[in-house]
């Protein structure tokens, strides 16, 4: 962290009544690569995290205000989320101070080692912990959304102008984003009638923190928004997050049917999961599409070896997933 930043932070917590001790604070950085930089230490006796925004990330320009607001939400409603103590818009590199969190978030590709050799149920109880966030999330009801129908054509349309507007002087971009939009637009009628819940963005393993084999912290809330109370479920069901048969690692579709009426109210609906599914690949494709024109202008910081790949396979899942979805052979 550099020195002005730091001085930021330190004059920040002082003001939040985290005034430094003689030796503090002794930052360790915690992450970084393609990520917000974030970063951990002790303030006045308390672990604090710092996650600085960075310009040149996949989903440039980020809102700390947002997040931060995200993220009390979801603590004030009693879902497991490190506590904020702040947010900082006043200079140059913007932060968010929040409480640090202990426990394990292991990473899809830590998955198999983190579980060793776990029996099945004690795998599916893990499975039933991590699961059992979502109705948690969906019961905080955000009573000023738009209608959902409304609010995810939206977001479809906003998702691919922001492409369109990367690529203009960069690359033509194929007819399937618009076509894929206007699918989504037009099957958003699933939504109707359904009360606009929160909605994580980025509901993954790698997000969540495990103490005891129990969630203690659902972290990253930057694409939190008003969603479906499905979304999130479609969002985890990604191919691209998919060990073998198993979902995220965890469990397999037909053992996420038998586990999800012990833990949620909501009916298990192939045809909305894979709905939220899709609608989740879009995203991601639109995501990843523009951060490698940013990219190719010299205004993202991306490995684009790493990230071709995966936008060729998105592309590819899409399509072949609107076409099943389309002919009633959902497969999660």
């Amino acid at each position: 962290m550099n020195e002005k930043v730091l001085s930021s932070v330190i004059a920040f917590a002082a003001e939040h009544g985290f005034a430094i001790n003689d030796g503090e604070p002794a930052l360790e950085k915690l992450s970084g690569g393609n990520s917000h930089v974030t970063w951990q230490g002790t303030f006045a006796g308390s672990r604090l995290v710092i996650k600085v925004a960075q310009p040149d990330v996949p989903l440039a320009p980020y809102d700390v205000g947002h997040e931060a607001r995200m993220m009390q939400l979801a603590w004030e409603g009693a879902v497991p989320a490190p506590q904020v103590v702040g947010y900082c818009q006043q200079h140059r590199e913007q932060f968010i101070v929040m409480h640090h969190v202990a426990g394990d978030a292991p990473s899809l590709w830590e998955v198999a080692k983190w579980l060793g050799d776990k029996e099945t149920e004690e795998r599916l109880a893990i499975a039933r912990n991590f699961l059992s966030l979502l109705p948690t999330m969906h019961a905080v009801v955000l009573e000023n959304a738009d209608p959902l129908e409304r609010h995810y054509q939206a977001y479809v349309e906003k998702l691919v102008r922001d492409l369109e507007d990367a690529a203009r002087n960069v690359i033509n971009l194929p007819r399937t984003f618009r076509k894929a939009r206007d699918w989504l637009i037009a099957n958003a009628k699933l939504c109707e009638g359904v009360a606009p819940r929160l909605h994580h963005g980025d509901f993954r393993l790698g997000n969540a923190v495990f103490a005891d084999d129990a969630v203690v912290a659902m972290l990253d809330w930057e694409r939190a928004m008003a969603g479906h109370p499905m979304h999130d479920l479609g969002f985890l069901c990604l191919p691209g997050m998919k060990i073998g048969d198993r979902i995220c690692g965890l469990l397999s579709q037909d053992e996420l049917r038998a586990l999800w009426p012990e833990i949620s109210d909501e009916p298990f609906n192939l045809k909305t999961i894979g709905y939220f599914r899709i609608m989740s690949m879009f995203s991601e494709l639109c995501y990843m599409t523009r951060a490698m024109c940013r990219l190719a202008e010299g205004r993202a910081r991306l490995s684009g070896a790493r990230a071709l790949p995966l936008i060729a396979r998105l592309h590819h899942d899409l399509i072949a997933s609107i076409i099943a979805w389309e002919n009633d052979d959902v497969t999660l």
